[in-house]
């Protein structure tokens, strides 16, 4: 009779696990890895910086406006205006400089953040003294390379540092021009 139970046993077990098993189901989950802006939603693709170096030194006013394409890429235009008196020997008045960003060692989620290097072209007015001692307007066309680095928290505020060279290419007197700054700005 025991061996009867145990053979009951055992076949009922095997039956119910047999039960058991058709009925799990398998979950499938995929972790995809998200290259693309939703992430900088929360934060924006827009910028709007101010460089204080050129506001406190010059003193003049430079603006940036930068649009974040991914995490890793952005574009841009800023605005120099001098406000300074032309008692200088060569000094820019106006210029608008397109520029182009690469950013890398990226790491944090809203993107468009850390070291950079720029591409750059500047379209200004320069004031500077002829051979006869008169000041005299001049249009010139640079194009030159940046390197930096900026900060991003999480509402949006940045930092960056920035300097540069670019090379002038309408007039043979004027060799380079080197941008630097310090910019405190807001991303929307």
């Amino acid at each position: 009779m025991k061996k009867i139970f145990f053979i009951i046993l055992f076949f009922l077990s095997v039956y119910t696990q047999s039960q058991v098993s058709s009925e799990e189901k398998i979950i499938k989950v995929e972790v995809v890895n998200d290259t693309s802006l939703e992430k900088l939603n929360f934060i924006g693709k827009n910028e709007i910086r101010l460089n204080a170096i050129n506001l406190i030194v010059v003193p003049g006013l430079n603006v940036f406006y930068e649009r974040v394409i991914d995490q890793y890429n952005g574009y841009g235009l800023s605005m120099f205006v001098n406000f300074s008196n032309p008692d200088n020997l060569l000094q820019r008045r106006f210029a608008l400089n397109p520029y182009y960003r690469f950013y890398f060692l990226n790491k944090k989620d809203f993107g468009a953040r850390g070291f950079f290097v720029e591409g750059f072209s500047s379209f200004a007015s320069i004031q500077q003294e002829d051979i006869n001692n008169s000041m005299e307007n001049s249009f010139e066309i640079s194009i030159g390379i940046s390197i930096g680095s900026k900060l991003v928290n999480k509402r949006g505020f940045t930092f960056e540092w920035y300097t540069g060279v670019g090379r002038y290419l309408t007039n043979s007197e004027l060799a380079v021009h080197v941008p630097f700054g310090l910019s405190i700005g807001k991303r929307f």
